[in-house]
């Protein structure tokens, strides 16, 4: 990605004109940033009243504006940091933050801010990217998803009745006109249209939504009821339906997954090509600052009437652009000067809460989506067998969502007391339940969430489980045949692939058992063993919550006589290194070899942070938790960390587990982590937490992967299957 020097210009309020201006700059690869205020409060006068005066002629606001931000000690930082930027031939990144107490310097037009100087628009030169900036009270992970599977959505809301709402009626759009801009701007992407009598519903849009967007473009009309911005949608007749932007707020916030851009398009008449769009008195652009507060990434809106020629040019590139390499403001930047001839350029307006500006990442090796040079190597450690894969809980997202979902949701509905950042910590989140309502209320509340949110997301499963208590659902075989219906026969089924390698041995942190399915049905044997990272306690033999699958499942390996006899005694199946001394893993029949837990013996899920540390001590105190051939596998085999969460405590404690093993072999192979980009609302600055991350790992020579484990699957599949 480019890199970009970063200014942002923070604004609060004094009295009723002053303003208190922030400078902070930052240069790319640079880890101080600038206080260009260290030397004392600076201050610029904005009277949003006055300059309302001037709101018919653009250039002589812009140059008012100009005047009351720049005029004095703020210009002089801001040309400071646009010659520092100039100087390194970077594009300067522009934000500027309206602050929770200056909520009336959202209805500035800030992009029509002009050079006190010479009198030239700011923001038509692509060497400056502008957005305004806005913080969030929501801590969701924005969760960036790469370039390849993005999504889109288009509504277009015509309600043949639309003459009878508004100020003064609105006009009948054409929707034909409308559609084919949607289709052609979003093109290549998969873009879903909802357009014409019955189906620009409200309910419409949101079981679009939860089907799953990455771009919302809604073209519809919206009015100002007061200072309430109100949208026209359609109701299941075709007739307007009037939706106040608090409630579109409200249930966009509900969302489990928030589109990663929303365009609000004023509407479009029948008119001529020159005619001016509808006047939405500015309804679109009072609910940009709204919806970027309530999550949504980032927000495009309209601030004022815009010709539907401008829109022609301008919506065309921007998406164009945006595919190029995710970069919002960069796109709006870019589709600003191809309308820099037009007197309405300055209406689109960009809202976002994104410090980079990405709405997407590239996969791929390095973050370039470049090929991975290393992957010769790869495929021959697993035809040698000499590769381990090591599982962990990111791989079943597709079918339970990421845990930062089960986090949030046990957060607010738990009333989870500490800092917002760690309401997605699962193991946070879990400690607190841990402490505040007993050691095993995770573990239950765990297996009930997972319970409720498969019956609810599969109608076969709730079919048929109908009428049983659901606490009585065995959880094993309830995730297995959800997983079955998620991925049939013949589909890209991770578990599927994993399987068909010729590996004999696999490392899970992940409690289920799909994998060992998945090898049965492969026509393996898999062996299935758990690490007893706790001591066992004749009151509590960690007794089954469910029936296992076999008879003869096994847990983890124990050499010692005494703690044989002990284990038999607390009813703790003996190991297949007991049962067969002479046991070697093969590809025939390998080991699975659960790390943290199974949810058959819910008690030893390591599931909250003290877990975690539990599990870290037992395993350093005695080596022998861990059986010598998995101890052998960490050092002497290539290491595949497969759906990890980002430097979670899944990975951390893994990670650790791997360095702290006996052997020095390591640098002879090949290791890869697949990582997803670093997210915006967990990194103050991605860019520097990827660095952080690839220096994390780049010690023990593991290659990162960035992107999705579906992603690098993919590219795995596809290489092994060119090379058999």
């Amino acid at each position: 990605m480019t890199d970009y020097a970063d200014l942002e210009i923070g604004l609060h309020a004094r009295d009723g004109v002053t303003w208190r201006v922030e400078l902070r700059y930052s240069q790319p690869r640079a880890d101080v940033e600038t206080r260009l205020d260290s030397r004392g409060a600076q201050f610029a006068t904005i009277d949003p009243d006055a300059l309302e005066v001037l709101a018919d002629d653009e250039e002589a606001y812009g140059r008012a504006l100009g005047q009351a931000l720049f005029g004095g000690s703020v210009g002089d930082g801001y040309r400071q940091c646009k010659a520092a930027a100039q100087a390194q031939g970077i594009t300067m990144r522009v934000r500027l933050f309206v602050g929770p107490s200056a909520p009336q310097l959202h209805a500035v037009r800030w992009e029509t801010i002009r050079d006190v100087d010479d009198g030239s628009p700011l923001l038509t030169d692509e060497s400056v990217v502008f957005s305004r900036y806005l913080s969030s009270n929501d801590w969701r992970p924005v969760g960036l998803r790469p370039r390849s599977q993005l999504r889109a959505l288009a509504l277009v809301a015509n309600p043949s009745d639309s003459g009878d709402f508004g100020p003064a009626g609105l006009a009948q759009l054409d929707v034909g006109a409308e559609v084919s801009t949607a289709r052609q701007g979003l093109s290549p992407l998969p873009t879903r249209v909802l357009a014409g009598r019955k189906d620009a519903t409200l309910d419409q849009l949101f079981d679009a939504l939860r089907d799953g967007c990455d771009i919302l473009y809604l073209v519809c009309h919206g009015y100002l009821v007061g200072d309430a911005p109100v949208l026209l949608l359609e109701d299941g007749e075709g007739h307007g339906a009037p939706i106040r932007g608090v409630e579109l707020v409200e249930r966009l916030r509900d969302l489990v997954r928030m589109p990663r851009l929303v365009v609000l398009a004023s509407c479009q008449s029948a008119g001529a090509g020159d005619e001016s769009r509808s006047d939405d008195g500015g309804a679109l652009a009072a609910l940009g600052p709204r919806l970027a507060e309530a999550g949504v990434p980032a927000v495009v809106a309209m601030q004022g009437n815009v010709s539907m020629q401008t829109v022609g040019r301008f919506m065309p590139v921007l998406f164009r652009e945006l595919q190029r390499d995710g970069q919002v403001d960069r796109a709006m930047a870019a589709a600003r000067g191809t309308v820099r001839d037009r007197a309405d350029w300055w209406v689109p307006s960009l809202f976002m809460r994104l410090r980079s500006g990405r709405i997407w990442y590239q996969a791929g090796f390095g973050g370039s989506g470049e090929a991975f040079e290393k992957f010769p190597a790869l495929i021959n450690e697993i035809r040698d067998q000499k590769c381990t894969p090591i599982l962990g809980p990111g791989l079943n997202d597709q079918l339970l969502g990421p845990r930062q979902e089960i986090a949030q949701r046990w957060a607010k509905h738990f009333r989870f007391p500490m800092a917002p950042q760690w309401r997605d910590d699962l193991p946070q989140v879990a400690q607190f339940l841990s402490v505040n309502l007993g050691p095993n209320f995770p573990r239950d509340e765990l297996g009930n969430y997972l319970r409720t949110a498969l019956l609810e997301g599969y109608e076969e499963l709730a079919t048929a489980y109908e009428g049983q208590n659901r606490t009585d659902i065995p959880l094993g075989p309830l995730m297995s045949q959800a997983w079955q219906i998620r991925y049939p026969e013949g589909s890209d089924d991770p578990y599927a692939f994993l399987a068909e390698l010729p590996l004999p041995l696999y490392v899970t942190t992940q409690p289920w058992n799909l994998l060992a399915d998945a090898l049965r049905r492969a026509g393996k044997d898999p062996q299935i063993e758990l690490c007893r990272w706790k001591r066992l306690d004749s009151d509590d033999p960690w007794g089954s919550d469910e029936e296992f699958d076999t008879p003869d499942w096994a847990f983890a390996t124990f050499d010692d006589e005494d703690r044989r006899r002990e284990a038999v005694l607390s009813g703790w199946p003996t190991s297949v290194f007991d049962r067969e001394p002479g046991y070697r893993p093969t590809k025939e029949r390998p080991l699975v070899f659960h790390l943290f837990g199974h949810h058959a013996r819910r008690r030893t899920l390591v599931l909250t942070e003290d877990d975690y540390f539990g599990f870290l001590i037992g395993i350093t105190r005695d080596k022998d938790l861990v059986p010598l051939k998995v101890r052998r596998a960490f050092s002497d085999t290539s290491l595949m960390l497969l759906g990890q969460p980002e430097l979670g405590f899944d990975t951390r404690v893994i990670y650790q587990s791997i360095l702290s093993q006996e052997g020095n072999r390591r640098g002879e192979h090949t290791h890869v982590a697949v990582q997803i980009d670093p997210e915006e609302s967990r990194s103050v600055d991605p860019n520097r937490a990827r660095r952080y991350l690839e220096t994390y790992f780049q010690s023990s020579n593991f290659t990162i992967y960035w992107g999705s484990t579906e992603a690098f699957m993919k590219e795995l599949r596809d290489a092994w299957r060119a090379a058999s």
